[in-house]
């Protein structure tokens, strides 16, 4: 659930290994809102790898989580043939920024 992330800007992050052949995979963080009220069901982010890369590498996702989210549904996403692994996942609330 969305609750403690009203509001804030979220980093979804992990490590991502794909096999070879795999075609395109990544990252995805949904954000499912109180539709009702905006009209708008739903916010996707995502991020895209080539895929047959069999070494793991660090990948994020930031998104600023809206006040009327419900849910939020992160994870990873396969387009095509291949395989996906995913390890150390992440979601927490974004480091402010201290510009000048």
């Amino acid at each position: 659930f969305a609750d403690d992330y009203r509001g804030a800007t979220v980093v979804f992050r992990g490590e991502i290994r794909t096999e070879p052949l795999t075609e395109q995979a990544g990252l995805r963080l949904e954000i499912l809102r109180h539709w009702w009220r905006t009209g708008r069901p739903r916010e996707d982010h995502g991020l895209t790898v080539a895929g047959g890369h069999g070494n793991w590498s660090g990948h994020e996702i930031t998104a600023l989580i809206p006040e009327d989210a419900e849910i939020i549904r992160f994870g990873v996403m396969l387009t095509g043939t291949g395989s996906i692994g995913l390890r150390n996942p992440e979601l927490r609330i974004a480091e402010p920024t201290h510009g000048a």
